[in-house]
């Protein structure tokens, strides 16, 4: 290896690959898949997670679940192009794409996404634009909630606004 980034990639690669087949030698039917960063430059540069390799390649994943807990607004990782992008690292490598979207900031401000940092506030029916623009993706394999506390046990200055969310989701998921 010519370098501690290299070295540190190649070992989550192996960590990653071995689960697999440890997985498929338990259950050759069972799936496996991963749930990383929404930002494929953070998995990469990061968290060395080489979330492109595993899409492309087989032996490492069945289906990936970046958690893309971005608003539209969000000026560094805008949902919509966000999605987009890894829709087509799934699809040109012919794995599901389960689009991780989160109920946990509902209401809140996202101090981390710039200009789009009162999105979570003032903007309606943000999970259900995120759904309706995940289930028209070409490499689309469902979505996943984070999270169930923040669904159930919201506080209580911000439950008017999650059940609004949450009801306009389910309706759009009939």
């Amino acid at each position: 290896m010519s370098s501690l980034s290299e070295f540190r990639l190649a070992n989550c690669d192996k960590l990653v690959s071995s689960l697999y087949k440890a997985v498929k030698r338990g259950n050759s039917s069972a799936i496996f898949g991963v749930s990383c960063q929404g930002s494929i430059y953070n998995n990469y540069n990061y968290m060395y997670a080489d979330v492109k390799k595993w899409c492309a390649e087989s032996g490492y994943i069945d289906y990936i679940m970046p958690q893309i807990y971005y608003g539209f607004k969000n000026s560094a990782e805008p949902f919509e192009e966000c999605v987009n992008t890894w829709n087509n690292m799934a699809y040109s490598g012919n794995i599901p794409l389960i689009v991780g979207i989160t109920s946990a900031k509902l209401g809140l401000e996202d101090k981390w996404a710039g200009e789009g940092n009162q999105e979570w506030i003032t903007d309606e029916d943000i999970l259900k634009r995120q759904f309706l623009v995940s289930r028209e993706l070409a490499a689309y394999g469902g979505i996943g909630i984070y999270s169930y506390g923040a669904v159930f046990n919201a506080d209580y200055s911000v439950q008017s606004q999650v059940d609004r969310e949450i009801d306009a989701l389910k309706a759009a998921m009939n």
